[in-house]
């Protein structure tokens, strides 16, 4: 298992090469150590994590010469088990059914505030599984369940929250970063519609995505991902309706747009 292979997340102190597609790396450039031999992050992404590996197969697939396998310790403070992916867990519900249960998660947090529940799916722009919009005192946020029945480790591969590169979503043997892309695109297009109605007030503009269950090495639970929040459906709905910028009665003119631009026809 990929647990089993010793590895860690390291700058390369001197220059050295990728031992699977010998790209020279840089002093200071990110790569992964795996025993005393090194790979690039471009390689370390495209090998996936699969449970049923052993480490000789990883080995092999990065190219890195017979050893023993050892296992990581806790020695130096931080215990392999926080790099571990998360259990091969397969998606328990249909898309429906996860859409319909985050929708509602956010009508429970929406009930009895100003905050209103908008369906995505109207807009010209939608992207199956960004199903709801809930426009509240914090702006507006598009909010995304394609891929709730997943239990995700998140791992940022640069810093904490990075603006330009996604974090890796590791889950049951997949790097789930394109949701993080998708939900960057959708949130961009939605922006678009609220800035064209040039409101004489700011009205911000997020997206996030929800997961069954949410860990981060180094005890890190909840990330934002290029400033994509991502967390658990009852975590989002809290996060959509907390307090912002926007005045209580500035929220219904937000809806009153959404709703003009969903009936417009379309060119």
């Amino acid at each position: 298992m990929l647990s089993d292979l010793n590895w860690k997340r390291s700058n390369v102190r001197g220059e050295a090469q990728c031992c699977r597609c010998s790209r020279t790396l840089l002093a200071g450039q990110a790569s992964i150590q795996i025993d005393r031999s090194r790979v690039c992050i471009k390689c370390w992404d495209e090998v996936r994590a699969d449970p049923t590996k052993s480490v000789q197969e990883y080995k092999q697939e990065f190219r890195i010469g017979s050893g023993s396998p050892t296992r990581r310790s806790g020695s130096s403070g931080r215990s392999g088990a926080s790099r571990r992916p998360t259990p091969n867990l397969q998606p328990t519900l249909s898309a429906y059914d996860a859409a319909l249960l985050v929708g509602n998660a956010l009508d429970r947090a929406v009930s009895g505030s100003y905050a209103q529940l908008f369906p995505a799916g109207d807009l010209p722009f939608f992207e199956p599984g960004f199903d709801n919009l809930v426009i509240g005192r914090a702006g507006v946020t598009i909010v995304g369940s394609k891929a709730y029945s997943s239990a995700v480790q998140i791992e940022a591969p640069v810093s904490w929250s990075s603006t330009t590169i996604p974090a890796n979503v590791l889950s049951h043997g997949r790097n789930l970063r394109d949701l993080v892309e998708l939900a960057v695109e959708q949130r961009a297009a939605l922006e678009a519609v609220i800035e064209a109605a040039k409101f004489k007030f700011e009205v911000p503009v997020a997206a996030a995505l929800c997961f069954e269950s949410v860990e981060g090495v180094d005890r890190t639970p909840v990330r934002e991902s290029m400033s994509v929040r991502i967390d658990t459906a009852e975590n989002i709905a809290a996060f959509t309706t907390r307090r912002g910028p926007v005045f209580e009665k500035e929220i219904e003119p937000v809806v009153e747009h959404l709703l003009r631009f969903a009936q417009a026809p379309q060119i």
